[in-house]
């Protein structure tokens, strides 16, 4: 469901961090500073208990450009930040087993071809 809110009403997950790349971000906030929040390129999601799930770099660089009493177009959707936080941990563990092995394959093959 699409809602408008103010910027300051939106939470970070504990879980979330800021990872990217300076061309990246130059990127993104030329972006945002030439065309505004555009909701089609990259719309914020949010749990419906206001945690940010995806957005985190538009939210903290519409925050500085426009302040927290900016009202942004997000995608609400019907659980909460716990119940997200539960899956995300749940399918990391389950799916960590098969990216070790598949790295661990990767690495056999490669001293192989070497």
């Amino acid at each position: 469901m699409r809602v408008n809110v103010k910027l300051k009403e939106l939470n970070q997950l504990s879980i979330s961090e800021y990872d990217w790349t300076v061309k990246n971000r130059r990127d993104l906030i030329r972006d945002i500073y030439d065309n505004g929040y555009n909701v089609n390129k990259g719309c914020v999601r949010i749990t419906n208990d206001f945690y940010i799930i995806d957005g985190n770099h538009r939210h903290k660089i519409l925050t500085e450009i426009n302040g927290g009493n900016f009202e942004i177009e997000v995608i609400k959707l019907f659980f909460n930040h716990k119940i997200y936080t539960g899956v995300v941990v749940f399918l990391s563990f389950l799916f960590l087993p098969i990216i070790i092995l598949i790295e661990l394959l990767k690495r056999n093959k490669l001293k192989n071809v070497g």
